[in-house]
């Protein structure tokens, strides 16, 4: 949380809750009670993501507790009874598997190729995002690799921490070109043959979409594998990995919780699928 405004809403929710469950130290946190708090907050009126921060404020707050050992009652029932509500799939997303990631990143036989390809999987900005990275926009903090997003969706600039892997590809795709980080000018450059004539080399979200649609074919994916789906397969890599939806929704640049709160409706239904009953095929008994 290094947010302002996400602290100061997090001492908010945990102050109601407490006072909504009527308790004033942390021995006496109990089952009934969090059941209580759960349904005053869901029947009071307000949105969907107003709940789902109350009730990931209170989550994180008694987990933290436990680990500092101040909670004597059993964490994983806590979470259970605080289950985060989550919205309605319109429909699935279309995400790459891990497999298929791997071998749309095989497939990348480029420099620049690769270098977009682990950007998009690797980051999950939007297509319109990638097109407007400048190579100056690969930075550091703390020593660690980050892509600054200017002007992202709602006109906001943001930090989106990348791995070493994706950096690197960037570095070698502009060294290729006698390019450097930190250089003025565009990180992805249309390759087309008239490129090299227009004064606006930068390649365009139209190219950008035609490049990763050569190399799903070339993968031999039989998804429709579109820049969006990309942005979708590192959110729920993002999500199953932290299982925090405010750090998933401030890496994809998301205003509020709600459509942060479908990564969690797909993860739910990919769990539910790992139990379905696989019945042979042909006839035995």
């Amino acid at each position: 949380m290094d947010s302002e405004h996400t602290r100061r809403a997090y001492r908010r929710h945990i102050l109601e809750a407490f006072r909504l469950m009527g308790l004033t130290n942390l021995a006496e946190v109990n089952a009934e009670a969090l059941i209580r708090y759960r349904e005053i907050l869901m029947a009071d009126g307000r949105g969907l993501a107003t709940h789902a921060q109350a009730l990931s404020a209170l989550r994180s707050f008694l987990g933290w507790c436990f680990d500092m050992g101040g909670l004597a009652f059993p964490l994983r029932v806590a979470e259970r009874l605080l289950r985060v509500p989550r919205a309605d799939v319109v429909r699935p997303y279309q995400t790459c598997t891990r497999g298929e990631a791997d071998r749309l990143i095989d497939a990348a036989l480029s420099l620049r190729d690769r270098a977009l390809v682990l950007v998009m999987l690797g980051s999950g900005i939007r297509v319109s995002e990638v097109q407007g990275l400048d190579c100056s926009d690969l930075v550091e903090v703390d020593g660690e690799p980050v892509l600054w997003v200017r002007k992202g969706k709602g006109n906001k600039d943001r930090l989106v921490p990348i791995t070493e892997e994706v950096s690197e590809a960037i570095q070698h795709y502009l060294a290729a070109g006698d390019r450097k980080v930190g250089d003025h000018g565009p990180m992805f450059l249309a390759e087309d043959r008239g490129a090299k004539t227009r004064e606006n080399q930068r390649l365009s979200t139209f190219g950008i979409r035609y490049v990763l649609k050569g190399r799903v074919n070339f993968a031999a994916i039989a998804k429709r594998i579109t820049p969006h789906a990309l942005r979708h397969t590192f959110g729920m890599e993002f999500q199953r990995n932290s299982g925090d939806l405010n750090k998933t929704a401030k890496v994809l640049g998301h205003a509020t919780l709600v459509p942060t709160l479908r990564y969690t409706a797909h993860l739910e239904l990919a769990e539910l699928r790992i139990s379905l009953p696989r019945w042979r095929r042909g006839g035995g008994s």
